[in-house]
């Protein structure tokens, strides 16, 4: 595709055009432990938090549990605790963190407890290209579709990004 015609097809596309529908998600009541299940299983760094009719009230992220295992960590005696790394996508840089090798730890506190509030989001008219200063300015490698009633309509990734710049 050239220069000018990309332009175009991004100029005339909306958030609802390259946006993930099958979002996984979770509820508020979850624990960690299932958070981590789920985070693990679909492969996925990130997963809304959904109340009963769909609004979201968050996000809970791989980094939110690791920050959670490092704070909990800080309140245990050295010898219950093991450094772990994980490549954090928000810094592009290698974090280290204690954790606490009693995982059941997890199966004890809520999602809600520890998903972040503060959400990206965008709404499902949102032309692409404010959609990409929106990613760029809170320096964030997805962003929430959420329509007027707060509802999760979907979720756009930087992989998005590419997948919509190929076609």
């Amino acid at each position: 595709m050239a220069t000018a015609t990309l332009a175009a097809h991004v100029d005339e596309a909306t958030a609802e055009d390259i946006m993930c529908r099958n979002v996984v998600t979770i509820s508020p009541n979850a624990t960690l432990r299932e958070a981590v299940a789920e985070l693990s299983f679909n492969r996925v760094s990130g997963l809304p938090v959904l109340d009963d009719e769909n609004r979201c009230l968050g996000i809970i992220s791989a980094s939110d549990i690791l920050s959670f295992e490092d704070d909990y960590a800080l309140g245990i005696d050295g010898r219950n605790q093991v450094v772990g790394s994980y490549f954090d996508h928000d810094t592009h840089q290698w974090e280290t963190v204690r954790m606490a090798c009693d995982v059941e730890v997890l199966s004890e506190i809520a999602v809600s407890e520890e998903m972040s509030r503060d959400l990206v989001s965008v709404l499902p008219t949102e032309p692409i290209p404010m959609v990409a200063r929106r990613m760029l300015a809170q320096n964030v490698h997805r962003v929430l579709v959420i329509d007027e009633f707060q509802k999760l309509r979907g979720m756009i990734s930087t992989t998005d990004f590419v997948k919509f710049c190929l076609r």
